[in-house]
């Protein structure tokens, strides 16, 4: 096992025997080599495992997997949706960025954008057509996968 596997397993070991009682808004944050940050918080990740060149975040309602190649950095502390950006370069000129419960969703050279947004059951929670960006709030709406279609991408994000 390489250097950096065992240095990843050690600490999701260790992140795994935080007391329950210290998991709420802490857990691990996983930086992508492509910018990309996730978050998982511990009152919510039941299980990490590694096998064939993956990290698999065993959520309570879901898994998900993540490259080792990948990752660029692991850290511990504060997770979610607040304090937790998640930047996402889509193509044709698309952005997304969620930040603090704010979801924008913008456009090069203020083009025509088409947007909605749905958590997993379907139910839309917004929906625009503008010209440039957009800000989606959702800072009261629970915890959850959501949904977002800009102009015929869809992008699933967990807010925890």
């Amino acid at each position: 096992m390489k250097k950096q596997s065992k240095t990843i397993l050690l600490a999701a070991i260790m992140a795994m025997a935080v007391p329950p009682g210290l998991r709420a808004d802490k857990g691990i944050v996983i930086l992508r080599s492509d910018g990309e940050k996730t978050g998982y918080s511990f009152d919510k990740l039941q299980q990490i495992t590694f096998a064939n060149g993956q990290m698999m975040c065993q959520l309570q309602d879901a898994t998900e997997a993540v490259s080792l190649v990948d990752i660029e950095e692991i850290t511990f502390g504060e997770v979610g949706i607040t304090g937790t950006e998640i930047v996402k370069d889509l193509s044709d000129g698309l952005s997304l960025t969620v930040a603090d419960g704010i979801v924008t969703v913008s456009i090069a050279d203020n083009a025509p954008l088409s947007v909605i947004a749905c958590d997993i059951n379907g139910r839309v929670l917004f929906s625009t057509e503008t010209d440039g960006s957009t800000r989606i709030d959702l800072r009261r709406e629970p915890a959850g996968i959501y949904i977002i279609k800009a102009n015929n991408k869809l992008i699933k994000f967990t807010k925890q």
